[in-house]
C-alpha cells in the first residue's frame, strides 16, 4: 500500500498539505456519516500514520538551511566611494532611494567638522564631534535663504542657510565649488 497515493497527494508534500488531504478523505468515509466504511476509515488512518512519519524522516533527513532575511545595507544602491565618504551614521538617515549629489567636507561655525551630503531631498550634516543627534538635515523646502562666500584668498568658502523657521545654520572651510554647487541647488 502506498499511503501518499490512498491519500491523493505526492511523497514531496507539506506536513499541512498532508495533514489537509487525510481530513478530505476523513469526512468523506467516516463511519458517522452516511456512506462512510469503517474498514476504509482504518486503512486512511493507517496511511495518514506511515505518511506522516515518512514525511518528518524527509524533513530529518534534509539539510539545515536557515532562512535569513537580510536588509540590504544602508545605502545599497549608492556607489561604494559616496558610501565610504559618507560613513554609516549618514547613511542610516537617508530615505529609500535617496540619492546623493555631493559629498563634503566642511567646518560649522561655533562647533567642530561636519560631514555635509547634498541629496536630491535634502541637505544632511553629520556634526562629528557630537555626542547625541550626530545628524541633523534640512529640506529644500524649508530653505528661505541661503549666502555664500570665499575666504580672503578664495580658497575656502563659508555657506549660510536661513529656513523658514528662523533657524540658521552655517558651514566654513568648504571648498568653494562645493559651497557653489549647495548653493544653487538650495537657491533654486
Amino acid at each position: 500500500m502506498d499511503p501518499f497515493a490512498l491519500l491523493g497527494v505526492d511523497a514531496e508534500v507539506s506536513e499541512q498539505e498532508l495533514a489537509a488531504a487525510f481530513r478530505q478523505e476523513a469526512q468523506r468515509w467516516h463511519p458517522d456519516h452516511e456512506g462512510g466504511d469503517e474498514a476504509k476509515m482504518r486503512t486512511l488512518n493507517e496511511a495518514y500514520a506511515l505518511a506522516k512519519a515518512e514525511v518528518h524522516r524527509i524533513a530529518r533527513e534534509r539539510p539545515y538551511e536557515p532562512v535569513v532575511k537580510r536588509r540590504p545595507a544602508p545605502g545599497a544602491w549608492l556607489p561604494d566611494a559616496v558610501r565610504k565618504r559618507m560613513g554609516w551614521e549618514l547613511l542610516t538617515a537617508l530615505g529609500d532611494g535617496e540619492e546623493v549629489r555631493l559629498v563634503a567636507q566642511a567646518g560649522r561655525t561655533g562647533a567642530g567638522p561636519a560631514v555635509l551630503a547634498l541629496t536630491d531631498r535634502r541637505l544632511l550634516w553629520l556634526a562629528e564631534d557630537a555626542v547625541s543627534a550626530r545628524v541633523d538635515w534640512v529640506r529644500f523646502g524649508l530653505v528661505a535663504g541661503v549666502e555664500q562666500r570665499r575666504t580672503r584668498l578664495g580658497r575656502r568658502a563659508t555657506l549660510r542657510l536661513r529656513t523658514r523657521t528662523g533657524r540658521r545654520v552655517s558651514f566654513g572651510d568648504l571648498r568653494p565649488e562645493a559651497a557653489e554647487t549647495i548653493a544653487k541647488v538650495l537657491a533654486g
